[in-house]
């Protein structure tokens, strides 16, 4: 196993700091929304730090006038960090159960505070979700409550002949197409709709930096068995999002990876679970009343909403591509009105 990399703000950590100087943690990569780390003594595992709660933390202990004060967080967060982390080892829990032990890893979710550099916060605060700006009194933070996944550590991650099911970022978070949007959008969200390109929703869907999603619907047109992995995670994917009203994470590379054993592809569930413990298809769903109404989505509505319409696209356009029956439905008003135009609006 080759572990070189070049040297990243993700490992400038304070070397005083009792975590840094016990564990000597190597930053691995970023996945989706994790920080991932390898920890001397434990080659088979790995460390995650959630990038999302470490912004939270850091709102949450900085003032209106730019004085930290931590014990914000312990009185008024921490029940709720605590929480969050229950219901996350509860989700695991579920999604072992519905993909099965052969398709997920063994993981288990900790709240803890973790080393931080200002270096490594300007990192993971470029380009927030809720457009936050790192306060410069951030400089003196040198630790933070996160959530912390320790999960067993897989080398088809390091597999060049890996496939990865991932679409790269949100659509709606760059510019695009509004006519091609309008068009693949209100098609996969109605599953009576028989309007499919694959070509129209590749193009819109796959902005992934090395095509990943195009190159695994390429590859399982002409490998069978390849394809027939690929119709078990849709399938499953829909079972286990219907029964719990959860997404699942599946813009970041290697989230979901396809490799081969010996000839036979299997499909392998990496870092898909969404940071948000709250059920995001149920809440996309039930966004529909507000947009029947005309009433403005908030700033967290529209970061579920994105997060939602996008697992919904990549699944029923996989199953779409796939020749499958089985879809994930929304509320009609999903198909009926400007999509991108709401969730720009002001």
């Amino acid at each position: 196993m080759n572990f070189e990399k070049e040297p990243s703000r993700y490992d400038e950590l304070p070397e005083d700091h009792e975590l840094v100087s016990k564990y000597q943690p190597r930053f691995l990569n970023r996945g989706g929304e994790h920080l991932v780390y390898l920890v001397d003594g434990h080659p088979n595992l790995v460390i995650k730090a959630s990038t999302y709660k470490i912004k939270d933390s850091v709102m949450s202990i900085i003032d209106k006038q730019g004085i930290i004060d931590d014990k914000i967080l312990e009185d008024e967060a921490r029940e709720k960090y605590e929480d969050e982390v229950k219901r996350k080892n509860d989700e695991i829990r579920q999604l072992r159960f519905s993909f099965g032990k052969d398709h997920t890893l063994k993981e288990r979710r900790y709240l803890m505070k973790v080393p931080v550099s200002y270096e490594l916060l300007k990192e993971i605060f470029a380009n927030d979700y809720f457009a936050r700006v790192l306060p410069d009194s951030a400089k003196n933070i040198n630790e933070v409550w996160t959530h912390v996944v320790v999960q067993e550590f897989t080398e088809i991650s390091e597999d060049s002949n890996r496939l990865s099911l991932s679409y790269g970022h949100f659509i709606e978070n760059g510019e695009v197409d509004q006519e091609l949007y309008q068009r693949v959008t209100s098609t996969l969200v109605d599953p009576s709709s028989t309007d499919f390109k694959g070509r129209d929703f590749l193009d819109l869907q796959d902005c992934s930096k090395n095509k990943s999603l195009s190159k695994l619907i390429t590859m399982a047109e002409t490998n069978a068995q390849l394809k027939e992995q690929l119709e078990n995670f849709v399938k499953t994917a829909i079972k286990y999002t219907e029964e719990t009203g959860q997404i699942l994470a599946l813009a970041g590379e290697d989230n979901v990876l396809f490799s081969q054993e010996n000839g036979v592809w299997n499909f392998l569930l990496v870092d898909v679970l969404p940071n948000s413990p709250e059920p995001i298809f149920k809440i996309i769903k039930e966004l529909g009343e507000k947009i029947s109404k005309n009433i403005n989505l908030t700033l967290e509505d529209k970061e579920y909403f994105k997060r939602g319409i996008n697992f919904v696209r990549i699944i029923n356009g996989l199953a779409r591509s796939l020749g499958l029956q089985d879809q994930l439905k929304l509320p009609d008003i999903f198909s009926n009105v400007n999509l991108l135009e709401i969730i720009n609006k002001k």
